[in-house]
């Protein structure tokens, strides 16, 4: 934001000293709109405010318009109360600043290690958000190396929970992804070549059915763990995070058409024996991933 006021002065460097009082006399003025006019094509610019977000939202849209529908949705949530190497860099720059050694994080009890964590991510936001783009970009040049997810172009934008920590939702057009616009979901044999299609990108089961839930949480660990294969890890990693756990205070409400209480997230999920497209309770059309008995917790 300060990029871009100073860029407004140096284009209209008579307007570096008003006042508010002059400010609300140009904005009352018959000159307001060409004043507005002035102030827009800067904070167009400026994250977070509503016209950064409106012209984000017509890139998205031209880019639909020309590449039409896009393959895939993806949302990537940081672990930051979890990953080592940013506390290790955060407890480094602390050192810095103070003139003392690096702090050993790992060395604390649960709690207490959760606390500081916590602690750093309230203080240290920048360096928070600049290693969450670190890792979205390594993510994204990494699944464009992975067969069958090399993708001609991508979009995503941020979101932020209250403490700081990040979500990253976006697109993906596949290059070898079908014409979506071409697909009638009304025809059962484009809805089974769809289906086909997705069942090799989108899953809902563990690589390993009944793998216990891993004691610590694998965000936690910096690199892989001697013996385990990619399954392992992957398995893991599900049974930490993505399992969904019905819970009073988040999910179960009552629902008038079951009139009882039940999961508004619709837990437990269906088995499904064979990926298909169908019509889900909202009449919406809608991927349902091969899903095992032991997954019917197993987010979507």
């Amino acid at each position: 934001m300060g990029k871009q006021s100073q860029l407004y002065i140096r284009i209209h460097p008579q307007d570096a000293n008003l006042t508010v009082e002059e400010l609300r006399e140009r904005l009352n003025s018959e000159g307001k709109e060409t004043f507005l006019k002035s102030l827009r094509r800067h904070i167009d610019w400026m994250p977070g405010l509503t016209p950064f977000w409106e012209r984000n939202r017509r890139q998205l849209v031209q880019m639909i318009d020309q590449l039409r529908s896009p393959h895939l949705f993806f949302t990537l949530s940081a672990a930051d109360l979890h990953w080592p190497d940013l506390h290790r860099i955060i407890e480094q720059q602390k050192a810095i600043a103070t003139g003392t050694e690096p702090f050993d994080i790992t060395t604390l009890g649960e709690k207490e290690r959760l606390d500081r964590c916590v602690d750093n991510l309230t203080k240290y936001p920048h360096i928070v958000a600049s290693f969450l783009q670190h890792r979205v970009k390594l993510f994204l040049k990494t699944l464009k190396g992975v067969p069958g997810f090399e993708y001609d172009d991508h979009w995503y934008r941020y979101e932020w929970q209250h403490r700081g920590s990040g979500h990253v939702h976006g697109f993906l057009w596949l290059k070898d992804g079908p014409n979506l616009q071409e697909m009638d979901l009304e025809n059962p044999e484009h809805r089974a070549q769809l289906a086909e299609y997705f069942s090799t990108k989108v899953f809902a089961h563990a690589p390993i059915p009944g793998l216990p839930r891993p004691p610590t949480n694998p965000c936690q660990i910096p690199r892989p763990r001697a013996g385990n294969d990619n399954r392992m890890d992957v398995t893991e990693l599900l049974n930490r995070c993505q399992r969904h756990r019905c819970d009073e205070s988040y999910c179960l409400r009552y629902n008038s058409r079951m009139k009882r209480k039940a999961c508004r997230f619709l837990f437990l999920q269906p088995v499904t024996p064979v990926p298909r497209i169908d019509k889900n309770e909202k009449g919406q059309w809608t991927f349902y991933p091969y899903r095992s008995a032991t997954d019917v917790d197993m987010n979507r």
